[in-house]
């Protein structure tokens, strides 16, 4: 049987990538740029000739967006593989630069993407998150998430070899209060109702006697506005 590319040469130039790229701080560099996507100089790494199934994007459309508060439209798509907005520029896509607190809003589709910092079990990263539900202190955002499995080689006559496939896993919550970084809610009810009691002492309470969901988004969002009061 012919052999398949393997998937690991293109994790490690996505991670040279990312080592060469910078996090740009929002505001001072977007007033010395005025109305332009500052980007990252090269092209994307494509993965369509490579032998992978599935796809890095939430949306494959290249979308019409602003960022920050500039009137400006360009048109992007979020590569959640990668963790990466892509901007196109002359015909060609590139890398956005990666601003913090500084939202893309889409404007066809109402979705508003965030560069932010989160928590990531020990560490503190930075990534894209979309905006649920803006309060004054406290925020609800959503984390996509795509992974790529890797290939499933054929070892008798009877298996069937499957190439690396790009996986989209299910969206995870994360709470955002004050200026710390965005925390991952728990999807168990008992973790739930002890992570949000943090933030207030009654939340039990208030998550009883209203049959809140686990999960659920709009359940959510009642709970963030509660805990903002």
């Amino acid at each position: 049987m012919k052999n398949k590319r393997g998937y690991n040469g293109v994790i490690v130039v996505c991670l040279l990538s990312a080592l060469f790229s910078h996090t740009l701080h929002s505001q001072d560099l977007l007033n010395r740029r005025n109305d332009r996507f500052p980007y990252v100089p090269g092209k994307i790494i494509s993965y369509s000739d490579a032998g992978y199934k599935g796809t890095v994007y939430i949306n494959e459309e290249v979308l019409p967006a602003k960022l920050g508060t500039k009137s400006k439209v360009d048109f992007l798509r979020y590569n959640a593989y990668l963790d990466r907005m892509e901007i196109k520029k002359k015909g060609e896509m590139h890398y956005l630069g990666d601003f913090l607190d500084t939202p893309v809003h889409f404007t066809g589709t109402g979705k508003t993407y965030q560069y932010l910092r989160f928590k990531d079990k020990n560490e503190v990263k930075n990534g894209y998150f979309v905006l649920v539900h803006r309060g004054t202190n406290v925020s609800l955002w959503l984390k996509e998430r795509i992974i790529l499995a890797p290939e499933v080689k054929q070892r008798t006559s009877f298996d069937t070899y499957k190439p690396p496939t790009f996986k989209r896993l299910k969206d995870q919550f994360y709470l955002v209060a004050a200026a710390n970084p965005a925390q991952p809610i728990p999807s168990r009810k008992k973790q739930w109702v002890r992570f949000f009691s943090k933030f207030d002492k009654d939340i039990e309470t208030f998550i009883k006697q209203n049959t809140m969901d686990v999960g659920n988004r709009e359940d959510l969002i009642r709970i963030v506005q509660y805990i903002d009061q």
